[in-house]
């Protein structure tokens, strides 16, 4: 069950990371709206939860 977890986390962050892989570092370091953040922050978070709560736990 943990190893298909962890696969499952492994696919989501490629995908992730394709997605921005195109991006230059003006679009992705903008804040396209006053209510919205910039591309890395949420990335950011995402990166870190899952590092401490789900992967560093599950071992």
């Amino acid at each position: 069950m943990k190893e298909a977890i962890s696969q499952g986390f492994d696919k989501c962050r490629s995908k992730n990371f394709a997605l921005l892989q195109d991006m230059d570092e003006a679009t992705f370091s903008s804040q396209p709206h006053p209510d919205l953040s910039c591309c890395w922050l949420p990335l950011g978070h995402i990166t870190c939860i899952e590092s401490f709560s789900l992967l560093e736990y599950s071992t």
